[in-house]
């Protein structure tokens, strides 16, 4: 199975890991939020609405490492389900995350 790094873009991949490498990815802080909605945006701008969950979910467990605990992956839990969810959104309602999130270009 090809992990979710090698289906990626780079910006997307980057924005991936800049969403989880900080030690606070897992807070509603404004600037961890803010990270994960430009991980949404740039995989939506380059891959599309539809988003391989089981892929994702080893991509970013792989990139967590030895920083995973059950609280910590319930979370991830919870964020990979409101990604595939909001992607879907985006591809019923012919939205884009920026015209979603009022992100700026």
């Amino acid at each position: 199975m090809p992990t979710f790094e090698s289906m990626l873009k780079p910006r997307t991949y980057a924005a991936l890991r800049a969403w989880l490498l900080p030690s606070s990815w897992y807070t509603t802080h404004a600037s961890d939020e803010g990270r994960f909605y430009e991980f949404l945006d740039a995989y939506e701008r380059e891959h599309g609405t539809t988003i391989d969950e089981p892929t994702f979910r080893q991509e970013a467990e792989q990139i967590l490492g030895g920083r995973r605990t059950d609280a910590l992956d319930r979370i991830l839990d919870e964020r990979i389900s409101f990604a595939v969810n909001f992607l879907a959104c985006l591809e019923h309602t012919h939205r884009s995350t920026r015209s979603m999130l009022h992100l700026e270009s």
